[in-house]
């Protein structure tokens, strides 16, 4: 087993815990249905959430010909993936076992919280992608940084505005709109 394995199989434990937070808060969302307030606008943190544990366990794959993991580069796998799950986390809200679940009032309350659990991955990126992408010539890293550097900007927006409902909507589109750059023009087939 070389460097890349030995990171990536303890931070795939870590991607796959912040999956299973975000994936049980689904199922406990449909089994508990009728107690439920559904809000669009968590349920897009939510989705957000689960795209950026993809798309940064997808760009690892990018490390694989990297022969020597030095004290940094395991670091920064480390706190990217910690990051990751923080907001999985933040945004999975505990189910309780009676009562009314009210995702509006959640994200009211909480939404400052998971967006800034957000932020925290978004900057970790942003660092690694121009630090990392150059130190190894990851070019897909460094063009990446044209839209995570707005993901952070939309994000800053959503906390300040993190009650106004428009505000909300406008940053979710836009958010998704950058996922669609992402995906459709930035990361390229793992190979």
């Amino acid at each position: 087993m070389g460097a890349f394995e030995h990171v990536l199989v303890l931070v795939s434990f870590v991607y796959a815990v912040a999956l299973t937070h975000l994936l049980g808060f689904v199922a406990a969302s449909i089994r508990n249905w009728e107690r439920l307030r559904f809000s669009w606008i968590h349920a897009f943190w939510v989705l957000n959430a689960f795209i950026l544990i993809i798309a940064n366990w997808i760009s690892l794959w990018d490390l694989r010909n990297i022969g020597t993991f030095g004290t940094g580069l395991v670091v920064f796998t480390f706190v990217l993936a910690f990051s990751n799950y923080l907001q999985a986390a933040l945004v999975s809200p505990e189910m309780p076992a009676s009562g009314a679940i009210d995702l509006e009032a959640f994200h009211d309350e909480q939404g400052r919280r998971y967006i800034l659990g957000f932020m925290g991955s978004v900057i970790t990126a942003l660092i690694g992608n121009a630090i990392l992408g150059a130190s190894f010539n990851i070019v897909e890293w460094s063009q990446q940084n044209l839209v995570v550097a707005p993901m952070l900007v939309v994000a800053i927006v959503a906390a300040i505005f993190v009650r106004n409902r428009a505000a909300q909507a406008a940053c979710a589109f836009v958010q998704l709109t950058t996922w669609a750059i992402y995906f459709g023009a930035l990361q390229g087939a793992l190979r």
